[in-house]
């Protein structure tokens, strides 16, 4: 059997075991094949469009339990949430693996065409999510496959960090912003990211998405978002959800609102919590949770990346940490490390096109 039968036939067999019925696929196209034998497709199944998520039971351990963590959130969980998430035509956990098929829907437009309103409505959709769960965790202490917080850093992540932050500094097309005073810096803060961890730490724990990048953002026919992709829903601290969601626009060339996006959060959480939470505690712990991001987890991605987004990203790295009150060598100078505008706004120029 040819490739494309085979994967065909593996598409027609897991929909039917699904639906417990004969199906057609009358068309199916990859939309990405993950680690260790995930993959998720875009099929067309007796006429109508839908999502399949297929897990092989040979992918690697944590592949499987991710797989098993969406369903079982949109089997338990969904209901729960005053987020539109897509409509489950179908989902199985089996000796072959794990399927979960999905209604379809359209992406969100790229961050680099969102407005100032659509950030300020995916702010409002977070807040709305997190408040049922603010500080009410014990509620969720029956649901044993959701992540929990880890508040340490690995040894290993460090160690992956610095050598990652060493290999830009030996490239010889950087420019000079990346000076030996730079990097012993940049080392330091890596070292001493788990003192942030306390910020995250003195808000109370909700439930959160764990992977809200502008790419799991889809749309419905009326243009409202629709959250997708729960394999990573956790237990953790709310503003983090945020912080990534405003860091990955950036990085993929939208023009972030920040200011304005963290006053509409902290207004709508504050509002559903009936709780007084502060919007400069808000603001530290978003910008924590970034810095944190940035510093440790982002410069393997720069590896290959063009001289200007190393120096974007150390720019948006020390416009944080001044934030932080965490000093940088050049701060304040022209060729400082500080580039935000007046607005509070971060982006133009800092996006994917200069990491590609």
């Amino acid at each position: 059997m040819d490739g494309a039968r085979s994967e065909r036939t593996l598409i027609t067999d897991r929909v039917a075991q699904v639906l417990k019925r004969a199906v057609r696929v009358d068309a199916y196209r990859m939309l990405g094949r993950g680690v260790s034998g995930a993959a998720t497709y875009r099929v067309t199944i007796d006429g109508t469009d839908a999502v399949l998520k297929l897990t092989s039971a040979r992918s690697a351990p944590p592949v499987r339990e991710r797989a098993r963590r969406e369903i079982a959130f949109y089997r338990e969980l969904a209901a729960s949430v005053p987020l539109r998430v897509p409509r489950v035509i179908g989902g199985q956990t089996d000796a072959a693996g794990c399927a979960l098929l999905l209604a379809a829907y359209e992406p969100a437009p790229p961050p680099k065409l969102w407005r100032d309103e659509d950030y300020l409505t995916a702010a409002e959709d977070l807040a709305r999510f997190h408040a049922v769960f603010w500080d009410q965790t014990g509620r969720l202490d029956a649901v044993p496959w959701l992540l929990r917080p880890r508040q340490w850093i690995a040894a290993a992540e460090i160690a992956q960090a610095h050598e990652a932050w060493r290999a830009l500094w030996a490239r010889p097309d950087v420019p000079s912003l990346l000076t030996p005073t730079r990097e012993q810096w940049i080392h330091g803060l890596v070292d001493g990211l788990g003192a942030l961890d306390a910020l995250s730490a003195s808000l109370p724990l909700t439930l959160c998405h764990g992977d809200c990048n502008p790419g799991n953002v889809l749309c419905d026919a009326d243009g409202d978002l629709v959250w997708a992709d729960w394999q990573e829903v956790r237990l953790a601290c709310g503003p983090a959800d945020l912080s990534f969601l405003l860091q990955q626009a950036s990085i993929c060339g939208g023009t972030v609102p920040y200011t304005a996006a963290l006053a509409r959060y902290q207004e709508m959480l504050a509002g559903a919590t009936g709780r007084d939470i502060p919007l400069t505690l808000l603001q530290r712990v978003v910008g924590a949770t970034e810095l944190r991001s940035r510093a440790l987890h982002w410069p393997a991605y720069l590896a290959e990346a063009a001289p200007e987004a190393v120096v974007a990203m150390l720019r948006r790295i020390g416009e944080l940490a001044a934030g932080l009150g965490i000093t940088a060598p050049g701060s304040g100078s022209d060729e400082g490390l500080v580039g935000a505008d007046a607005g509070g706004r971060w982006g133009q120029g800092h996006g994917r096109d200069v990491l590609e």
